[in-house]
């Protein structure tokens, strides 16, 4: 029986160690998984803060872009807007008696008796009917030669041309005023 007691003792033994191993098994896994859920919840944290940083990115790029094109359709608007005003100015100052006034002008302050005229082909059937009159005022006549302008005269002297177009005052006016006319408009933004 002695061997029965010694085998019991054995068996006892090699079961608390089993146990025991089993405790210490256990608790390795329960640390390592606790490290490892750790890790994995470290790990999706820093992904979701990843991913949160980079949906605010592209929102922030979005949003930018919405602006940037919001901006140029606005300076669209605006373009259009002055160009339509400067449209309006050119065909009331490029008929009636405001167009009358102006030509008389420049033929006063520019024109010698003899000089020849330029007129663009649109325009020669109205100098030489309409505006017959300030011709023979100031003396000058009608070159064969026509312009590629829309409006006014080029003095033909000789060699030299002097320009007295609608189209060379009126851009000269428009680049003058077209910063002042754009602020009057919309302010100083």
């Amino acid at each position: 029986m002695a061997d029965d007691s010694l085998v019991e003792q054995i068996l006892t033994a090699a079961g608390e160690r089993g146990e025991q191993a089993l405790r210490d098994a256990q608790t390795g896994f329960d640390e390592r998984f606790e490290r490892g859920l750790s890790e994995l919840e470290r790990a999706a944290d820093e992904r979701r803060e990843v991913e949160y940083r980079q949906a605010d990115d592209r929102l922030r790029q979005r949003l930018s872009g919405a602006r940037l094109e919001q901006s140029k359709q606005l300076v669209s608007l605006r373009r259009k807007l002055i160009d339509e005003l400067y449209n309006d100015a050119w065909e009331r100052l490029s008929s009636g008696d405001a167009y009358h006034s102006y030509l008389s002008v420049q033929l006063r302050e520019h024109a010698e008796r003899g000089d020849e005229l330029i007129v663009s082909q649109r325009e020669s059937e109205q100098f030489a009917s309409e505006f017959n009159g300030l011709l023979e005022e100031y003396g000058v006549t009608l070159a064969e030669e026509q312009g590629r302008f829309r409006s006014g005269f080029v003095i033909a002297r000789g060699d030299a041309r002097l320009n007295c177009t609608l189209d060379q005052f009126f851009g000269q006016l428009q680049e003058e005023t077209e910063i002042e006319v754009a602020q009057f408009l919309f302010g100083s933004d």
